[in-house]
């Protein structure tokens, strides 16, 4: 009994931590983190100067000067159309594709102020018939023309309508291959770049 009443009087009642008042003051709910801005896509009509320019000569280079005369003189036609043709891509190569670039440029710039619903190769179609279409008919109510206005205006009646789907076919590739080119960073590439000179410069040297 005795025993039991020493182990009774040791155990003495524990006490308890006497609260602070940090820990009656309830804690701040953590705020919640700002969600991350979505990135915005990419928009594949803002084109640079320089992903338009290397998407010019090699379609440009490939498109006419190896598959497009390539085909002209296996078919044998002889036209009007062709001869001017060559006379704009061949006698006149340089000033020819000089103004080539400019008006592509301007047509797919132009193409990048339409609304963005509608598909870009839609938006570019359609402003390079616009475009066209107004040439065409300045060019048809103007008596004196020379240079190349007087080429487009032979080109345009001697080709009809195939003018127009020539430069959809034309600065469509143009654009398209533009894209791309800024979607894999082309331009940073020196090596790249410097191959592409090298093509053109003999392609055009044995033109």
């Amino acid at each position: 009994m005795n025993n039991i009443q020493k182990q009774s009087n040791n155990k003495q009642p524990q006490k308890q931590p006497q609260k602070t008042i940090k820990d009656t003051i309830p804690d701040k709910p953590k705020p919640k983190p700002k969600p991350k801005p979505k990135p915005k896509p990419k928009s594949k009509s803002n084109l640079s100067i320089y992903s338009t320019f290397y998407a010019f000569l090699l379609v440009s280079i490939i498109l006419i000067y190896y598959i497009l005369f390539p085909l002209l003189n296996m078919s044998g036609i002889k036209d009007k159309g062709i001869d001017l043709l060559k006379s704009y891509y061949i006698d006149n190569k340089y000033k020819s594709l000089i103004m080539d670039f400019l008006f592509a440029t301007l047509i797919l710039k132009i193409s990048e102020n339409f609304p963005d619903h509608i598909p870009i190769i839609f938006r570019r179609i359609l402003v390079i018939i616009l475009f066209d279409v107004i040439l065409g008919v300045y060019i048809n109510n103007t008596p004196y023309l020379n240079g190349t206005m007087k080429f487009l205006k032979e080109w345009s009646s001697a080709a009809g309508w195939f003018a127009i789907v020539w430069d959809v076919i034309y600065i469509s590739l143009i654009g398209k291959v533009a894209d791309k080119i800024n979607d894999i960073n082309l331009i940073k590439n020196n090596k790249i770049q410097l191959i592409i000179f090298g093509i053109v410069i003999m392609s055009l040297m044995h033109v």
